[in-house]
């Protein structure tokens, strides 16, 4: 067995980025170093190279990853989040502390540099936990067969989106995304990152290409009510579907409208397959809802960076008063103990003074993204005392809204 002596990570040099993307080639069992190479080239010159983190052994790069550096949604703030991805390792220096390295790394780069928040897509949950990601979604993921989905709604109002929509279409989706959390706030820079990792092509023409995402908008008397960002793909069993990344539109026909034109995207496709929010209702809506599979499904995993600032990031009721002290453990950071005080709408933070409650981040996480609630994580064990006056205001200050990302956000 190959023996590794202390691999140690660090950000990526320019130069050094195609071989980075090589070692993500090799890892991910692809044909091209693309998918790799332009992100982190356009993080690279757009965020800096902290953002694309290498780990090395032996004298040679042999893992990497990327960290996009964004906007998230909570209500009517918007937070810093970092999504990192592509967290990429060559076979033969797997298991071996590499990726650790990275991971630990990337938490105190984005500390450094004021990243407030981070969400990823995991290949394991336990893995990341590890470094104080958790568990911060469930959605509810759709099978519709394709003459139910057909049948919902009116396609004729929907068109392939154009490059001037773009504007529009950003609109719309943050602001449907203050009734959640975790939605990354659309802005040109978040839509330059995806055209360079998903290549969209906005043109007119009605023509779908097989496995390349494409964007369709549902517009009416001039205003564009919804999109979905979808492509033809495959089943878990091989057979033709339609893959869904987003769909998002301002009422339930309009989403049924995009819902019945996606089903006339491909004639061999046997069903449209997608994820939303866990409070969603389309069964409620078919006629016969054992037609659709529908499941619960672990979403996004999370990890607040900075506790304090990510508590004194949110808006709160204005006729909450009171202070809260925290004791947070954090496998990368270590402890972190403050005072939270609510005063006018707003969380300021001070140096531990009092006795209070202790958690891990990875519960503080759960709790700030909205998928536990306080006094639900209490009951279960992930909160010190499990009751009293400090639980029950922690419920109040934490505002009551679910989480949210859709498979086309980063990660």
């Amino acid at each position: 067995m190959l023996e590794i002596q202390n691999p140690f990570a660090r950000s990526i040099k320019t130069e050094e980025i195609h071989t980075a993307a090589l070692v993500a080639q090799i890892a991910f069992n692809s044909e091209k170093t693309r998918p790799w190479e332009a992100p982190a080239e356009w993080l690279a010159k757009n965020k800096g190279t902290d953002y694309v983190i290498v780990a090395e052994a032996d004298g040679k790069i042999v893992s990497s990853l990327i960290s996009a550096p964004s906007l998230a949604i909570f209500g009517t703030d918007n937070i810093s989040l970092a999504s990192v991805g592509s967290v990429a390792t060559l076979p033969e220096y797997r298991r071996r502390g590499c990726a650790a390295a990275m991971m630990e790394h990337v938490v105190k780069t984005l500390y450094e540099h004021g990243q407030i928040l981070s969400a990823l897509w995991p290949f394991s949950f336990a893995y990341y936990r590890k470094f104080g990601w958790e568990l911060g979604s469930e959605t509810r993921t759709y099978h519709i067969p394709i003459e139910i989905a057909s049948s919902i709604g009116n396609p004729n109002e929907t068109r392939p989106a154009l490059a001037t929509d773009i504007p529009a279409i950003s609109n719309l989706s943050n602001r449907l995304a203050e009734h959640y959390n975790c939605i990354s706030r659309r802005d040109s820079e978040w839509w330059d990152l995806q055209q360079v990792i998903r290549e969209f092509k906005l043109d007119e023409k009605d023509d779908i290409p097989n496995e390349e995402p494409v964007i369709w908008v549902h517009e009416k008397c001039g205003e564009i009510e919804g999109y979905c960002v979808f492509e033809l793909s495959k089943d878990e069993n091989g057979e033709p579907a339609v893959k869904v990344y987003e769909l998002t539109a301002e009422t339930k026909c309009t989403r049924n409208s995009l819902i019945a034109r996606m089903a006339m995207a491909d004639t061999k496709a046997q069903k449209i397959i997608f994820d939303a929010p866990a409070d969603d209702t389309l069964l409620a809506e078919i006629e016969n809802p054992r037609s659709v599979e529908c499941k619960v499904s672990p979403g996004f995993q999370f990890r607040v960076i900075n506790p304090k600032a990510a508590l004194e990031s949110l808006s709160i009721d204005p006729n909450i008063q009171g202070k809260l002290t925290f004791e947070i453990s954090d496998p990368v950071l270590g402890k972190i103990s403050f005072t939270a005080e609510a005063e006018n709408g707003r969380i300021i933070t001070s140096r531990n003074k009092r006795d209070g409650i202790s958690m891990s981040i990875q519960t503080f996480s759960q709790i700030f993204s909205g998928y536990l609630r306080p006094i639900k994580a209490a009951h279960i064990g992930k909160v010190e005392p499990s009751f009293g006056t400090d639980i029950e205001f922690l419920e109040s200050l934490i505002p009551k809204r679910l989480p949210y990302r859709s498979n086309l956000e980063l990660g």
